[in-house]
């Protein structure tokens, strides 16, 4: 597609307006079959603006291409993974298995471990121990401390009921990072009754 990057700067520059251009949409969904990293995430970013059918373009790009998972955010838009955690639960499957990603747009080695325990108070009790049980494989003496925080903090949200251990094994936990934040969260839960904390990012293990 010669015109990819014409195409891509005029959707970009127009925003949502350019789901007003008859045709546009399906200009920039033939940049995914470019093959070339920038230029689809690019294209994913603007397909997930549509302003009335974002549910439909979360599961045919995940259908295109798995690694979409780790597109981050843009356009004043939440990441991928963000947007079809709070908008299609129902794909979460895969995801919520814990498997790398391997694609145009992203590849780990490891498991690819989502953060973001906010949206979680939508998913069924499966869904939320699966969840819980993918954030307990990252290996917090040597993750990131922002990674070390988010995952502490998130753990301790989804350990009612299923991992009622967790709290005190992270309160003691020797990293820093890790203590700090579950005692915050669990001051927080004991103040409100709340369970779930602010969505978070991706981390690639």
């Amino acid at each position: 597609m010669d015109d990819a990057v014409p195409v891509l700067s005029f959707a970009e520059a127009l925003g949502d307006r350019g789901w007003q251009v008859t045709g546009l949409p399906a200009l920039v969904e033939r940049v995914l079959g470019v093959g070339q990293r920038e230029m689809c995430q690019r294209a994913v970013q603007w397909l997930l603006t549509s302003p009335n059918n974002r549910a439909h373009w979360l599961e045919k790009l995940l259908d295109w291409d798995r690694s979409a998972l780790a597109v981050p955010a843009a356009h004043g838009r939440p990441s991928f993974f963000d947007q079809l955690a709070l908008h299609r639960p129902d794909l979460l499957g895969e995801v919520l298995a814990g498997q790398p990603l391997s694609g145009i747009l992203g590849i780990t080695e490891r498991n690819w471990v989502p953060i973001a325990a906010e949206a979680a108070q939508r998913w069924t009790t499966n869904q939320q121990r699966s969840y819980a049980r993918l954030l307990a494989t990252v290996d917090l003496e040597i993750a990131a401390p922002r990674v070390q925080w988010r995952v502490a903090y998130a753990r301790v949200c989804l350990s009612v009921g299923s991992e009622p251990d967790v709290p005190q094994l992270l309160l003691n936990h020797e990293v820093a990072q890790v203590a700090n934040a579950a005692f915050g969260r669990s001051r927080t839960l004991a103040q409100t009754g709340r369970r779930h904390p602010p969505a978070g990012r991706a981390h690639g293990r």
